[in-house]
C-alpha cells in the first residue's frame, strides 16, 4: 500500500524544484553522497557476446523522491567497464518498484551522453506530468552552453546557461505573452535588454532581476487589425491567462501505450499563441521536407487512426486583481477564421504486415498513403536499391495524381538488375502454404538455412546466416544486385530509399511544389528458420485515446462565435485565481485564429491572446 501511495504522490506532483537546478540548492546536492545509486541490470556484452548482469552507478538529481532508474546504454559494455554510466544512452527514473515497462510510472527520462553517472554534452531531459523540458548541453550534470529549456507553466528559455542557472544571452518568453531578449546573470535578468509587450516594444535595463530603467521603441509596424488584442471597454482588475493543460496531454498520451500519441506545443508573443503539433518529426515531415514515415521503430511512427491525435487540451486562468467579486456573464470564442489546410501528409508502406507477418518472404510493392485533406498531383518517385554503404543509380517512375492510397511497384526495377522475380514471388508462395498447412512438410520452393543447435552464441548464428547468404548469392538469383542485398534475423533485404516530387493546390488555387524524401526496406529472401514472436502490434486492436467533449471549430467559416457552457458563468472573488478548462478540436486538418471573450456583469471584457491554432486530424483512406 505505500509503494502505490507514493506512485500516486510522485505521478500527481506539478513543481519540479530539483530539476530546474536554477536554485543553489540544487548545485550543493549535485556532490552529495546520498545523490548518487546503484543497479544491477542484465545487459548485452561486447566481450562475451552474451547477456551478462552489469552494475551501473548514476547521479540522482532528485534523492528526496527515492526513485529507482534505468540506464539503457547504447553501445554494448563490457563486463571490467567502470560501474560509473558513461556513453550514448537513455536515463530514465521511475517510481520505484514499478515495472520498467509501463511507462505510466516514469517520472523523468534523459536521451544524450553520460559522463560518470552525469549528463555531459549534448542531450534532452524530459520530465513527464509537468512538461518541462530541457534540450541542450551539460556539463557534470548541469545545464551549461546553450539549450532551450521549457518550464511546466509554458514558459520557454533560449541562450546560454551556466552551472545550470540562465547566464549569459538570452530570449524569456513568458506564457503571459511578455518577452525579454537580453542579458542574464545568475539565474536573473541582467544587464540591457529588449522588452516585447503587447502594448509596443521598450529596451529596458535590469540589475539582478531588478528593473531599473524603461524607454520604449517607436513601433513603425502597423498590426494587422484583425490580429489586435481587443482593448475597448476591457476590464482593468480581471487577467486571463492560457496554457496547454501538461497533465491532459500526458494522460492521454498514457492511455493507449502501444501507440504513438500526438499532443500540441504552444510558444508565445506579445498578444498571440500560437498552437502546433509538438512533435518536431511529424511537423518537418508535413510542413518541412523532412522524411516521411515508413513505420520502423526508428523512424516517425505510423498514423493507424485519428483517435491517435489529441484534441488541444487548454486551461485557463482567471485572476480578479480587484476588491469586488467578478462575475462571468458569457464566455465565448471569438473566431476571425476557419480554413482548410490542404497541403498533404504522405507515408510510405508495404503492402501487407512488416516484419511480423510470414509474407514478409518477397514484398517488392510500395504503398503511399495521403493523409492529408489535398490532393497530390502529379506524383513523380526518385530511388535507387542497395545497402547503407553500397548503391545502385537512380530510377524514376511516375505515380500520377492520388487522394488516398497509390500502390507502385520495383518488379520492373528488379528484373531490370537481373533479379529472378519469379522465382522470388514462387519461394514465398510455398513458404507461405508450408506455414499455414496443419501438417507442414518441407517445400522445395522455399529457401532453407542450417543454424546451429542449441545455445549457440550470437556470432555463431551470424556467421551461419552469413554463409546461407553467400549461397543464395552465388546461385545468380540476385543477377547485378547481389552486391545491394544485406541479411537482417531471417530475412534478404534491399533498402529503397529516394524521394517523391508531386504538387498540391492551395486555397487559393496556387500550385505549390513538394519533395519528400522516404527509405523502405524491401524483403526479397525468407530462410524457412524459426525466429519467434516478431512481437508486432495490430493496428485494429489499437484502443482508442482518451476522448473529451471539446469545442468543435467549424472550417472555412470567418467572424463567428462559439459560446462556452453555463459552467463558465462563475464568480471570482477578488483577490483569487479560478481555473477553467477549454479542449478545442476541428473535423479537419485546419487552420484557426481566435480568442477568448469574457463578459462580465460590470459590462467589461477580458480578452486572451489571439490564438493561431494549427491543428491536424488526418483523413484515414477507406478500408
Amino acid at each position: 500500500m505505500r509503494e502505490r501511495n507514493d506512485a500516486a504522490r510522485i505521478l500527481a506532483g506539478t513543481c519540479f524544484t530539483a530539476l530546474l537546478t536554477i536554485s543553489p540548492l540544487f548545485v550543493e546536492q549535485a556532490f552529495a553522497d546520498d545523490a548518487w545509486k546503484n543497479r544491477t541490470e542484465v545487459v548485452w556484452s561486447s566481450e562475451t557476446r552474451s547477456l551478462i548482469r552489469k552494475e551501473f552507478r548514476v547521479w540522482d538529481p532528485h534523492p528526496e523522491l527515492d526513485l529507482d532508474f534505468l540506464w539503457e546504454p547504447r553501445a554494448p559494455v563490457r563486463s571490467d567497464d567502470s560501474t560509473l554510466a558513461s556513453g550514448v544512452g537513455t536515463l530514465s527514473w521511475r517510481v520505484k518498484s514499478a515495472p520498467d515497462y509501463d511507462r505510466q510510472y516514469i517520472y523523468s527520462v534523459f536521451k544524450g551522453t553520460l559522463k560518470d553517472g552525469r549528463p555531459e554534452g549534448d542531450g534532452v531531459l524530459l520530465v513527464f506530468r509537468t512538461g518541462y523540458s530541457y534540450s541542450g548541453h551539460w556539463v557534470n550534470g548541469l545545464m551549461d552552453g546553450h539549450g532551450i529549456l521549457k518550464l511546466e507553466n509554458g514558459d520557454r528559455y533560449d541562450g546560454e546557461f551556466v552551472a545550470g542557472k540562465m547566464d549569459g544571452e538570452g530570449r524569456y518568453a513568458s506564457s503571459d505573452g511578455s518577452i525579454y531578449q537580453g542579458g542574464f546573470r545568475n539565474g536573473s535578468r541582467h544587464g540591457r535588454g529588449k522588452l516585447l509587450l503587447a502594448g509596443g516594444s521598450y529596451w529596458t535595463v535590469w540589475d539582478q532581476g531588478v528593473e531599473i530603467s524603461r524607454a520604449q521603441i517607436p513601433d513603425v509596424t502597423p498590426i494587422p487589425h484583425s490580429l489586435k488584442p481587443r482593448l475597448a471597454a476591457a476590464s482593468n482588475s480581471v487577467k486571463l491567462k492560457l496554457t496547454l493543460d501538461q497533465e491532459k496531454n500526458r494522460a492521454f498520451a498514457d492511455a493507449d501505450p502501444g501507440t504513438e500519441a500526438h499532443v500540441y506545443d504552444a510558444e508565445f508573443s506579445p498578444g498571440m499563441m500560437t498552437i502546433q503539433p509538438g512533435s518536431k518529426a511529424f511537423r518537418e515531415a508535413w510542413k518541412a521536407g523532412g522524411e516521411i514515415s515508413s513505420g520502423y521503430e526508428d523512424s516517425l511512427p505510423s498514423i493507424y487512426n485519428d483517435n491517435q491525435f489529441a484534441s488541444v487540451f487548454m486551461k485557463v486562468q482567471v485572476q480578479n486583481e480587484g476588491v469586488q467579486p467578478a462575475v462571468i456573464a458569457d464566455a465565448f470564442l471569438d473566431v476571425a477564421s476557419s480554413t482548410l489546410d490542404p497541403e498533404p501528409y504522405l507515408e510510405a508502406s508495404q503492402t501487407g504486415p512488416g516484419y511480423c507477418g510470414i509474407d514478409t518472404a518477397y514484398r517488392p510493392d510500395i504503398v503511399f498513403r495521403n493523409l492529408g485533406w489535398g490532393q497530390v498531383i502529379g506524383a513523380k518517385l526518385t530511388f535507387s536499391l542497395g545497402t547503407a554503404d553500397r548503391r545502385t543509380q537512380q530510377t524514376t517512375a511516375l505515380l500520377g495524381s492520388f487522394d488516398g492510397t497509390k500502390q507502385a511497384s520495383i518488379v520492373e526495377s528488379l528484373r531490370g538488375f537481373g533479379v529472378d522475380t519469379e522465382r522470388l514471388k514462387k519461394a514465398a508462395l510455398g513458404l507461405y502454404h508450408q506455414k499455414m498447412s496443419d501438417r507442414p512438410k518441407t517445400n522445395d520452393l522455399a529457401f532453407h538455412c542450417n543454424m546451429p543447435r542449441g545455445d549457440a552464441t550470437e556470432d555463431q548464428n551470424e556467421k551461419a546466416l552469413a554463409v546461407c547468404v553467400s549461397k543464395v548469392k552465388k546461385t545468380g538469383l540476385f543477377g547485378r544486385l547481389a552486391d545491394f542485398v544485406y541479411p537482417e534475423q531471417n530475412v534478404i533485404f534491399t533498402k529503397m530509399s529516394g524521394k517523391i516530387e508531386y504538387q498540391w493546390k492551395s486555397n487559393d488555387g496556387e500550385l505549390k511544389s513538394k519533395s519528400s524524401p522516404f527509405s523502405l526496406n524491401i524483403p526479397l529472401v525468407s530462410f524457412d528458420i524459426e525466429m519467434g514472436e516478431a512481437g508486432c502490434d495490430d493496428a485494429s486492436d489499437r484502443g482508442s485515446k482518451m476522448q473529451s467533449s471539446p469545442s468543435l471549430l467549424s472550417v472555412g467559416r470567418t467572424s463567428y462565435q462559439i459560446h462556452l457552457p453555463k459552467s463558465w458563468q462563475a464568480s471570482i472573488a477578488q483577490g483569487t485565481v479560478k481555473s477553467f478548462d477549454l479542449d478545442i478540436s476541428a473535423p479537419k486538418t485546419s487552420r484557426h485564429k481566435f480568442q477568448l471573450l469574457l463578459k462580465l456583469t460590470d459590462g467589461s471584457v477580458v480578452t486572451s491572446p489571439v490564438v493561431d491554432l494549427t491543428y491536424f486530424r488526418p483523413r484515414m483512406p477507406k478500408r
